[in-house]
């Protein structure tokens, strides 16, 4: 408890240090490399090279895909990480079992010219008294458990107006002028 206390204090300093963040973060196509921290769940949340993604950036504020399980990038969430905090937490329902829940949490941790790291954490409650189904949630872990990873993208291309991001034929994403 003691280090999410003193990460979160640090965090806090690093961000009223760094007040436009996200100007150096731009709409594009990135490469997403995910690295685990930490991760008690079964199935594991997704790790390692996703291929190319698209991120934008609309007002200073970044919206990113975040895949939870392999092979997901495409469809899988996205999270809107407002300037001004540069952090968004959820709590929403397993589809299927009303009882359990998940909180999530996105921090920018890093940010450079060609680059940004999100810390992305699950906190999965209330599967235990779950029947484990098809109806469930595709991604839920089979019992009550917490990941914690870091979401490095890596800019390949910019996508500068007017131009637009879109799903490529072959699959993955493209910029289109």
């Amino acid at each position: 408890m003691k280090l999410f206390q003193m990460m979160g204090a640090l965090l806090l300093l690093v961000g009223c240090s760094q007040n436009h963040v996200t100007d150096s973060i731009t709409a594009g196509i990135y490469e997403l490399t995910v690295e685990r921290e930490v991760d008690g769940c079964s199935p594991t949340r997704a790790v390692g090279s996703m291929g190319p993604v698209a991120v934008l950036v609309r007002d200073g504020s970044i919206d990113a895909p975040v895949p939870e399980l392999a092979d997901t990038f495409l469809t899988a969430p996205r999270v809107t990480l407002d300037s001004n905090y540069l952090h968004a937490e959820t709590n929403r329902r397993v589809a299927g079992c009303e009882s359990a829940w998940v909180h999530e949490e996105w921090t920018v941790i890093e940010s450079a010219n060609a680059s940004f790291e999100l810390l992305h954490t699950q906190r999965w409650q209330g599967l235990d008294a779950c029947e484990l189904s098809g109806d469930r949630l595709e991604s839920a872990p089979a019992s009550d458990c917490m990941s914690e990873r870091r979401l490095r993208y890596d800019l390949n291309e910019v996508c500068a107006e007017p131009c637009r991001l879109r799903l490529a034929s072959e699959g993955g994403v493209a910029c289109s002028c």
